[in-house]
């Protein structure tokens, strides 16, 4: 799902487990001995609690800054700061959860620059970028989900990953569909995230969208 060194952004509508799925797996790979700073910008107070609990266990860097008063044009300036630190951040995932709290991704002026700098700037230190954004309510007239903002968020990134859910009795049912990477080319993963927000990797992927289609 992830490249070493890459900067991948994960797009899903609000509500969709886009933050569940990729809290999963950094908690593995922080698990398997990768540095994860995952900085959350849009979280309350109780599920930063037990998140913070969760990433702790693992040895995850789980960052809220707002929570301690610190506002995301600080967080984003800090991240200049990494780029031009000269650090050798080969082992290092950051994850930004999520662009519209340090980006207006509407702006083509603002978010060319800063895309420039999270995409190109933090992956010339060897760090691995994951960022998480929204799509628009609505889909295009194939059915496909598109991304929220201008072109340059597309193109700056290596890869684009969005996240198709299907709301079930027991939680949801969250496939995963490449666009501009190599998961194109494989089955892409489904995951389960019950009613406590438990994640479940699928043995066999599920095809959201037609499960949808299908059911009417």
């Amino acid at each position: 799902i992830l490249y070493h060194n890459h900067a991948c952004i994960i797009c899903a509508p609000a509500n969709a487990g886009k933050t569940r799925i990729t809290f999963y797996l950094m908690c593995q790979l922080a698990d398997d001995g990768v540095d994860v700073r995952y900085i959350n910008m849009d979280i309350n107070l109780y599920d930063a609690t037990v998140m913070k609990r969760e990433a702790d266990a693992v040895g995850m860097k789980f960052i809220t800054p707002d929570l301690n008063g610190i506002y995301p044009e600080e967080v984003y300036k800090y991240l200049e700061k990494v780029a031009r630190s000269g650090e050798d951040l080969n082992n290092v995932i950051f994850v930004i959860d999520n662009l519209k709290q340090i980006a207006d991704v509407i702006s083509k002026r603002e978010i060319k620059d800063k895309m420039q700098m999270l995409c190109k700037g933090l992956t010339r230190t060897g760090a691995t970028i994951v960022i998480l954004a929204h799509t628009n309510k609505y889909t295009d007239n194939k059915g496909e989900p598109i991304y929220e903002g201008t072109v340059d968020i597309h193109n700056l990134v290596d890869e684009l990953i969005y996240l198709e859910s299907d709301k079930t009795t027991n939680g949801q049912t969250v496939q995963l569909r490449g666009n501009k990477n190599r998961l194109t080319e494989k089955k892409p993963p489904s995951f389960q995230i019950d009613l406590d927000g438990n994640v479940t990797e699928l043995e066999s992927p599920v095809n959201v969208r037609k499960r949808k289609r299908d059911r009417g």
